[in-house]
């Protein structure tokens, strides 16, 4: 049976005990990772049996004025249904025949696993394909390696050339000033407060040790940077930077290349989260990593002068 629980009815001890059992285990969906992303603003649809959770949905919510609606956090890729072996509602489409007709906006990313397990889904709900992209670390690095572009291995040798070390790390204020140095000038709509809250969200993942922060510096000045949330079984790639000089000598496809050394042989799924923006799914794939499909889904039924606020 499912039940929708507003956020004070929610057991987190019960509900991480949930997701960590998982066919679709994801740290998005751990409760206190969720309670940072969202600021303790998030329900839920759970399936009990016994007095545990055995399926769980959230749903994270925000207010326009005094319309509250359902969105996808910030650094937080992939949410949805999350089942058990004990689940006896498989399908995606029940859990969101439980979201109130009062939540007029819903707009969700559901995870890889729920993407042929939708079921008939209920009127006024539409889903629209996207792309993230999956590297199977299960083999030998030089079995991996062979899959590898020709052009990624030219910046590989580049970087080798360079004689550049990856390390380990914690200083994510270095790697977040270099993001908004470059690509960061571009991206208008993340704000103060984006990187605010990825300040806070990487305490959770530190505390956790859910987090594994390298770079690269040349001279002594960071030229590449990467943040892999790790989890058991899946590597995920949350956020990088490079500087000019990094392009130039092949700094990230070197990181990249270290971090899929260490990992390689281990029943590991590295995860590129995206992209459909071409250069970005080329360089994913010059890896050797394939496209898989996840979902999003939406419902609008908010009045015509709501509308254009909440695209």
């Amino acid at each position: 049976m499912l039940k929708y629980l507003q956020h004070s009815e929610i057991d987190f001890t019960l509900w991480d005990a949930c997701v960590q059992r998982a066919e679709q285990h994801l740290v998005y969906a751990y409760a206190g990772y969720l309670n940072v992303s969202t600021g303790g603003s998030w329900d839920a649809i759970v399936e009990m049996q016994h007095g545990k959770y055995v399926s769980v949905f959230p749903l994270p919510f925000k207010k326009l004025l005094t319309e509250p609606f359902i969105y996808q956090p910030f650094h937080s890729q992939q949410l949805g249904l999350f089942t058990t072996p004990e689940s006896r509602e498989t399908t995606v489409a029940p859990y969101l025949g439980q979201i109130p007709k009062r939540l007029r906006k819903v707009y969700l990313q559901l995870n890889t696993g729920n993407t042929f397990e939708m079921g008939h889904l209920p009127k006024g709900f539409s889903s629209v394909p996207r792309i993230t992209f999956h590297l199977n670390l299960t083999y030998a690095y030089e079995v991996l390696k062979e899959s590898f572009a020709t052009n990624l291995k030219r910046n590989i040798k580049k970087a080798k050339k360079e004689k550049f070390e990856v390390t380990e790390t914690e200083n994510l204020p270095d790697l977040i000033k270099l993001y908004r140095q470059t690509r960061g000038k571009e991206l208008k709509e993340v704000k103060d407060r984006h990187y605010a809250l990825f300040q806070k969200q990487y305490v959770f993942l530190q505390k956790n040790s859910l987090a594994q922060l390298l770079e690269i510096r040349k001279n002594n000045e960071l030229i590449a940077g990467a943040l892999f949330l790790k989890q058991p079984g899946k590597l995920i790639f949350l956020f990088s930077a490079t500087s000019e000089t990094g392009k130039q000598h092949g700094a990230m496809p070197f990181l990249i290349s270290r971090i899929i050394k260490q990992y390689a042989g281990t029943p590991t799924i590295l995860d590129f989260e995206g992209s459909s923006i071409p250069n970005l799914a080329r360089f994913y794939s010059s890896f050797g990593a394939k496209p898989v499909t996840y979902l999003s889904v939406s419902r609008n039924n908010l009045p015509w002068y709501l509308k254009p606020l909440l695209k």
